[in-house]
């Protein structure tokens, strides 16, 4: 498991560890456990049980946690509806086939736009010729 993340349980055990014991109840005794065991004992972790958690330094990996958490143990039936129905209204606005296509379609439009101009480089042979073509052209007028 990444460091990262098991920085993050040990953050969210901390955070579980002040919180009330009828929520803690609400979390499965594995969720639990998984946390305890894949934890980094060593991280020193920095909660303050008087401040906010939307105040604290916690890691993003902590907060998305938390939010699982939340959601699936600790919020009423109507509250995980509206959440699921707010992560679902936000998936589809930021993942739509309309808005992923969209950007193909710029770039298609931006190339269909843009014309090859072919540059015809002249070799030595072809400049020799032309500045002699000048300079008899030039005598003769």
């Amino acid at each position: 498991m990444d460091e990262s993340y098991k920085q993050a349980l040990a953050e969210t055990s901390k955070v579980i560890n002040f919180m009330n014991e009828d929520l803690v109840k609400k979390i499965p005794k594995d969720i639990l456990s998984l946390i305890e065991v894949n934890k980094d004992k060593n991280y020193k972790v920095s909660i303050l049980p008087d401040v906010p958690i939307y105040e604290q330094n916690i890691k993003k990996e902590t907060k998305g946690i938390l939010a699982v958490l939340y959601r699936e143990y600790l919020c009423d039936e109507n509250e995980r509806k509206r959440l699921q129905k707010e992560e679902k209204e936000y998936f589809k606005s930021k993942y739509s086939v309309d808005k992923l296509f969209e950007n193909r379609k710029k770039t298609k439009e931006i190339e269909n736009n843009n014309e090859i101009v072919v540059l015809k480089k002249e070799n030595i042979i072809e400049k020799l010729i032309k500045t002699i073509r000048k300079f008899f052209y030039k005598k003769r007028t």
